[in-house]
């Protein structure tokens, strides 16, 4: 029993076949490397938030701290300040401390309190400071204040 022999296939057909089988390594490829560049975006934006989260309880405690050392005037407690202060600089963020006097910024500021002035649209009083990111200027807590009307 002879079998035929197959014919030899000619060089077109392979080369296509090459070229499909190149297109197709070549988009698994960008398609691998675009999930890797998602998943790690995805994995930083994380790790974000979760130290927003954390550094936004630390704000009540730096007001707490505040307060008590504008009555006390503690040496040791404002270098504790200074280090929370420190710490909040290493991870990106940065006070939002406006003044008496200043005009009132709705984009980082909240009015808590209005009262009658001579100067509308501009602070009275400062209750609160607030903090942002200084990478995107995302405010993360808005300083609250009290504004002549």
């Amino acid at each position: 029993m002879t079998s035929k022999p197959k014919s030899p296939r000619t060089k077109e057909p392979m080369n296509k076949e090459l070229e499909d089988a190149k297109n197709q390594l070549a988009r698994a490829l960008a398609d691998y490397q675009n999930l890797v560049k998602r998943f790690e975006k995805e994995r930083l934006e994380t790790i974000l938030r979760a130290n927003q989260n954390l550094l936004e309880k630390l704000f009540p405690i730096v007001d707490s701290l505040e307060t008590v050392h504008s009555f006390s005037k503690d040496q040791g407690l404002q270098m504790v300040i200074d280090d929370l202060y420190k710490l909040l600089e290493e991870n990106g963020i940065e006070p939002v401390a406006p003044e008496a006097g200043d005009k009132f910024d709705e984009s980082s500021q909240e009015a808590a309190d209005s009262v009658e002035g001579t100067n509308p649209g501009t602070i009275s009083e400062v209750y609160s400071k607030g903090y942002k990111w200084k990478q995107t200027d995302k405010v993360l807590r808005p300083a609250k204040v009290q504004v002549y009307k």
